[in-house]
């Protein structure tokens, strides 16, 4: 059982970072951009949790907040289409990847 859910974990946080870094490419921007926007994301949405911050819809806002403030105006001076190109495609990645890894550890 703590195989699996490593093996998920890995495999979302793989998704994630593809996902951004090709978001920001397909924005014209550095797929270097989506990948640390993204990291710097979980960070945030990790400390809020260590804080006490519980439930899905807060951990998304807090992840999404970090987006646009670290990615935005005041930080890589990424555009609105550029920051919602990196979040959909973090979270299509960690779906698709986190899916394909629970598939395939069925299946073993």
């Amino acid at each position: 059982m703590a195989a699996l859910l490593v093996t998920i974990l890995i495999a979302g946080a793989v998704g994630a970072v593809t996902g951004g870094a090709l978001g920001a490419w397909l924005a014209g921007r550095g797929a270097w951009r989506g990948a640390v926007l993204v990291l710097i994301g979980w960070a945030a949405q990790a400390a809020a949790g260590a804080v006490g911050v519980d439930g899905v819809v807060w951990g998304t806002l807090v992840f999404l907040l970090a987006l646009g403030l670290a990615g935005g105006r005041w930080g890589m001076g990424l555009s609105a289409r550029a920051l919602s190109l990196v979040a959909v495609g973090s979270i299509l990645g960690t779906m698709a990847l986190g899916a394909v890894a629970t598939w395939v550890v069925q299946l073993a």
